[in-house]
């Protein structure tokens, strides 16, 4: 997910979920403050989304929950984000928050300077 930021990356994700069962769903996280959605300062056109803070700080939630998961059904496929969670959960979640962090601080650099421009 961390690399999803756009309606057409959570589209085009291997899960297959319908359109409007997606819009559905991202008006929800936004409406209950798990997401933020802003415009592409690149493309107005685009929406982006990213997590907010009280998203993230499900993780160690969703963490646990993977690992209750995987215990419990032992048949349970893992992938190459859960296997990385498994290895080491605080360094994992660590990675999450960085990347969101410099996203952010990027993002707000791109803005000031189209403000800039703008003037």
């Amino acid at each position: 997910m961390v690399n999803k930021v756009k309606y057409q990356d959570f589209l085009g994700s291997r899960e297959g979920i319908s359109t409007n069962l997606l819009a559905q769903r991202l008006d929800f996280l936004v409406e209950n403050g798990l997401l933020l959605r802003s415009k592409d300062p690149h493309n107005k056109k685009e929406v982006l989304y990213a997590p907010t803070k009280k998203a993230l700080d499900l993780l160690p939630v969703m963490c646990g929950i993977m690992q209750w998961g995987l215990k419990y059904h032992p048949d349970a496929q893992t992938n190459r984000v859960v296997d990385k969670m498994l290895k080491s959960e605080k360094q994992f979640i660590k990675n999450i928050f960085d990347k969101f962090k410099t996203r952010k601080q990027k993002d707000k650099r791109n803005y000031t300077r189209t403000l800039r421009l703008a003037r």
